[in-house]
């Protein structure tokens, strides 16, 4: 069965080099972040390789959006956090 992670900081940098490596695994790749340009690029460079990938726009200092992601998004294996803001309460608490 497909993995499904969802890697929030995920368009640039270490959390992108993350997807591309779990990308090469078969992963399921969801990536969040702040810059919906910056997730469609991303996530177009995975699915140009041929993986499975979808992106959503997630701030993680606004407890509402985590809220309603919490209740919408089907459920993940796997959580990577690389981004770089401080989720509400100063630290990130698993939701899902």
């Amino acid at each position: 069965m497909t993995q499904r992670t969802l890697i929030i900081g995920g368009a640039t940098g270490i959390g992108f080099a993350v997807a591309q490596l779990l990308a090469t695994r078969g992963e399921h790749i969801i990536l969040a972040g702040r810059h919906h340009d910056k997730l469609q690029h991303a996530c177009q460079q995975l699915q140009a390789t041929g993986a499975t990938a979808e992106s959503l726009v997630l701030d993680i200092a606004d407890e509402a959006q985590l809220e309603r992601l919490a209740r919408t998004l089907e459920p993940v294996d796997n959580i990577v956090v690389t981004a770089g803001s401080q989720a509400p309460g100063g630290a990130f608490t698993p939701w899902i």
